[in-house]
């Protein structure tokens, strides 16, 4: 049976919402409302302080652990979907993952266990939430300690696991993005891991093991800001074929 043709960096729907449902249990979200509830504890109480409010409009973009954004956010009002992203395009399709309301943490801090594992966020409806930075993240956890029983331990293995697993998102994303920002010479110039990252909506990190798999696999090279894709056609195989 012939393979579904896809262009370079987009997969197919089929697999696109597999691997959407296959992120539900795993995606960084935790019911922080009913956690604090049950242990009688207040959020502004333990932060020391008012958490500043974020507001979002109706389909808005929601970006964690940038520098101008914080890597968690609790909601308090409205709703948000998390999607995962078929492709590297700014139109392409995406499935989504689950939708999440007040009460819910949700964002990007593996320190913690919480990790957004290649999907995005958006505001499904208009939505208020408290930025939650990484030392009230961390003090909220040694409070409760039922968080580290329900999502730590159990989303640190799962990132481990979706990491090793032959299809990796963000790496097919990068690919993607790569041959499309490199010259005719093969160069990608002038642009960072950050800026990497901040085009795909994921972090850093991600882009960094994507990036030294893809060295490794003698397919590219790296020196600062400069990519050079040593073997663009072996760069489309890895991302149809995954070999």
């Amino acid at each position: 049976m012939p393979r579904p043709q896809t262009k370079a960096g987009e997969i197919t729907t089929a697999t696109c919402f597999q691997i959407a449902d296959s992120l539900k249990p795993r995606v960084g979200y935790l019911d922080l409302g009913a956690l604090l509830k049950s242990g009688g504890v207040e959020i502004d109480a333990v932060a020391g302080r008012q958490l500043p409010m974020r507001h979002y409009g109706l389909m808005q973009p929601i970006a964690f652990a940038t520098d101008h954004e914080p890597p968690l956010l609790y909601i308090t009002s409205g709703a948000v979907d998390i999607y995962f992203p078929c492709s590297a395009r700014a139109d392409g399709g995406r499935a989504r993952v689950t939708r999440t309301g007040p009460g819910i943490l949700i964002g990007e801090a593996d320190s913690l266990g919480l990790s957004m594992m290649s999907a995005v966020a958006e505001a499904a409806e208009e939505t208020r939430a408290l930025a939650v930075d990484l030392p009230t993240a961390e003090a909220l956890m040694a409070a409760l300690p039922e968080w580290r029983r329900l999502i730590g331990e159990r989303l640190v293995r799962a990132e481990v696991e979706l990491m090793r697993e032959r299809f990796s998102a963000v790496e097919s994303l990068l690919i993607a993005a790569l041959l499309e920002l490199a010259g005719e010479d093969g160069v990608v110039r002038n642009v960072s891991q950050q800026e990497l990252a901040s085009r795909l909506r994921v972090t850093r990190l991600m882009v960094l093991r994507a990036l030294m798999e893809l060295r490794h696999a003698g397919l590219l090279e790296w020196k600062w800001k400069t990519l050079t894709l040593l073997d663009r056609d072996g760069l489309k195989r890895r991302v149809l074929f995954g070999v």
